[in-house]
């Protein structure tokens, strides 16, 4: 019995430091540059006093930086962080989880498929938008909720598979 507690502790020691060195090769995102596509569909310039002014001329080089952006997906205080490309909006609680409003908005130019997963749920897959090619990838619907959960948005762009997640709490589950 102590050599069956043993193993256990080890596989789970092995186990959580195998989670912990995913999680921080995840975090150490490259930095974006200036020949990404993603980068260029939003003028993105390493130097902000190299944006085309006549393309964005909103654009103010002493008050405009990386950290300061809409997109900013990065820890307060940091100069630089990644961007998020997929924005996913939904209340952190809701009374009635039979009307979740949900709203997805990609900024991933080459987006062709939008879903929207609720794992808490009997069926997952809550529901998939296809999007034409040419438009932009935003949607926004009202959704169930059997219980509280994880809301996720995956995006489907180029071959490659990018998500979302948000935690939402419901009073009253909504699938039942």
């Amino acid at each position: 019995m102590h050599s069956t507690n043993r193993r256990s502790f080890v596989l789970h020691v092995l186990a959580g430091s195998a989670a912990l060195s995913c999680a921080a090769a995840q975090a150490e995102e490259e930095r974006v540059t200036e020949a990404d596509p993603y980068a260029r569909s939003m003028g993105f310039r390493l130097d902000t006093n190299q944006v085309d002014q006549a393309k964005y001329p909103r654009h103010d080089a002493a008050t405009q930086s990386c950290s300061k952006c809409q997109l900013y997906d990065g820890k307060a205080g940091e100069a630089w962080g990644p961007c998020a490309e997929i924005m996913l909006s939904a209340p952190e609680l809701v009374e009635n989880g039979a009307v979740v409003p949900v709203t997805v908005d990609c900024r991933l130019a080459a987006a062709r498929e939008v879903y929207i997963v609720v794992e808490a749920n009997p069926n997952p897959l809550v529901v998939r938008f296809d999007i034409p090619e040419g438009t932009d990838a935003w949607v926004s619907t009202r959704i169930k909720m059997a219980a509280s959960g994880s809301v996720y948005a995956v995006v489907r762009a180029e071959g490659k598979l990018y998500a979302a997640s948000r935690e939402v709490q419901v009073m009253v589950g909504g699938c039942g």
